[in-house]
């Protein structure tokens, strides 16, 4: 299996019998014995393209010629960052037909035929294959190719690239490289229901551009790599962004629907909103339909792997889901427009009414979406001050007299914890998690307890006695065992 990019594959072999000519003309002959496409030869070899198809895997071969050697190079065309041995097999194939070839022509055959396609080869002097190898910076220029912005593949790189700065970013501000704490997360823009809908809308897109930890980001991009080369030339530029970023914001939101506490980020929502787009084409005359139903079972074994894979703890399938889901919606209402591409006044007005539809349909549901963990989290608070508030009474000034103890009791004490019972009573009818609820019914507890001691503290200091300690001792016991379940 070849790693890079490009992948790439070579190997050498001999051919001691023949003349560099003769083994010029067998390897031209191999190569469109495969039909493959071959549009450069020259004395040094030539370059052939396999020629499989817009949606298969290709490769350009490269026949270097020197005396009686000649050395293969079979270096992918498409986006792959590891191609599964494609390039060997390409080389493979080469070789298997070369051998069947070789036993098709003469010599003297392969003499005439070269003497008479000898003034259409490259000359020496421009002929490319003669060029020195290329600088080691010219190497590493091409392997991060995919990360320039260009025509066909412009907002592919520039995803490609922001992506990437903004896990750098969070790792030079201290986020692990592996598995960055949900503090972390939640900084940098992640997604969080109670935070999303207090006020926080935004989250639904910055989270597209936050990861969970370096691989989570490789195994991203690398999606998002493949799907992003095959389909920006096909929408164009402008509709694959807006395709992007509409699939991103609707996986969010569909994840915010679904989670209560969950931290959620990554661009997946929105490589599979990319892949929902790319299936819905894959339906319609917009790919050729040799490579149609092929590509759409390809496609199709891809999103399912994925979403069974998603149902592993800790993987965000209803961003998925809903990514998927809009992808196909958007990928449908873009047909027109790619089979009218004359109009751009008709194809400026779809993309506008869906860009806009989309935005609409977030803001209903960011106000339609109960954000019943915001509200408890807002009680719980108001509650925590309240019970602050109140143990302050225990540090009231031995020379306060009895009427003004009586007093701050009852104002700093008895009536917040009347009125941290009522607040938990709200929660009776929020749709909550089961650990949250167990969490309520504690509290409730205990708040209870807390007012029957302060209740019970302000009867004693009224009556100036002791008689009561049994049972506030009883009471504070019951407080300290309920703390300790509670945190």
């Amino acid at each position: 299996m070849a790693i890079g990019y490009p992948p790439k594959y070579s190997t050498t072999f001999e051919q001691k019998h023949l003349a560099p000519h003769q083994l010029l003309m067998l390897c031209l002959y191999t190569a469109q014995s495969l039909e493959w496409e071959v549009n450069y030869i020259s004395n040094r070899g030539i370059i052939a393209f396999t020629n499989h198809g817009l949606f298969h895997f290709n490769a350009s071969l490269k026949v270097l010629i020197e005396n009686q050697t000649a050395t293969l190079i079979s270096t992918s065309t498409g986006n792959e960052l590891f191609d599964l041995g494609k390039n060997k097999k390409t080389v493979e194939a080469f070789l298997d037909m070369f051998k069947r070839v070789k036993e098709e022509y003469s010599l003297q055959t392969l003499d005439e035929n070269y003497a008479f396609i000898q003034e259409r080869l490259v000359s020496d002097a421009q002929d490319l294959l003669r060029k020195p190898d290329p600088s080691a910076l010219s190497v590493l220029l091409e392997m991060f190719a995919v990360f320039i912005p260009r025509k066909s593949n412009f907002f592919t790189a520039l995803l490609l690239d922001l992506n990437i700065l903004v896990f750098i970013l969070m790792s030079l501000y201290g986020a692990s490289l592996m598995n960055p704490s949900a503090d972390n997360l939640l900084a940098w823009g992640a997604n969080y229901k109670p935070l999303t809908l207090a006020g926080e809308g935004w989250r639904l897109l910055t989270s597209c551009f936050v990861h969970i930890g370096v691989m989570h980001l490789l195994m991203n991009m690398y999606a998002l790599l493949y799907i992003g080369y095959v389909l920006e030339p096909i929408l164009g530029n402008i509709r694959f962004i807006s395709a992007y970023l509409m699939t991103g914001l609707l996986a969010s939101l569909n994840s915010l629907w679904w989670h209560d506490l969950s931290v959620s980020a990554g661009a997946s929502g929105a490589i599979f909103g990319l892949y929902g787009v790319f299936l819905a084409l894959l339906t319609t005359s917009i790919v050729e339909k040799s490579t149609r139903k092929p590509l759409f079972i390809s496609i199709a074994i891809f999103i399912i792997y994925n979403l069974m894979n998603g149902l592993k703890e800790g993987v965000d399938n209803a961003a998925h889901i809903g990514g998927i889901l809009s992808g196909i919606v958007i990928g449908y209402a873009f047909l027109p427009t790619l089979r009218n591409k004359t109009s751009k006044f008709f194809n400026t007005g779809i993309l506008i009414l869906l860009l806009t539809s989309t935005l609409i349909l977030t803001a209903v549901a960011l106000k339609r979406i109960p954000n019943y963990i915001g509200k408890y989290d807002y009680i719980m608070m108001q509650t925590f001050k309240n019970d602050s508030i109140a143990l302050s009474i225990y540090d009231m000034a031995d020379s306060m007299s009895t009427e003004e103890k009586l007093i701050q009791i009852n104002n700093r004490a008895i009536t917040p914890m009347q009125e941290n019972i009522l607040l938990m009573q709200q929660t009776d009818t929020m749709q909550l998690p089961p650990a949250i609820r167990y969490e309520i019914q504690l509290y409730k507890k205990y708040y209870q307890l807390r007012l029957s001691s302060f209740i019970l503290y302000s009867k004693a200091i009224a009556e100036d006695t002791d008689l009561y300690n049994t049972q506030l001792n009883t009471y504070y016991h019951q407080i300290d065992s309920l703390t300790k379940k509670i945190h």
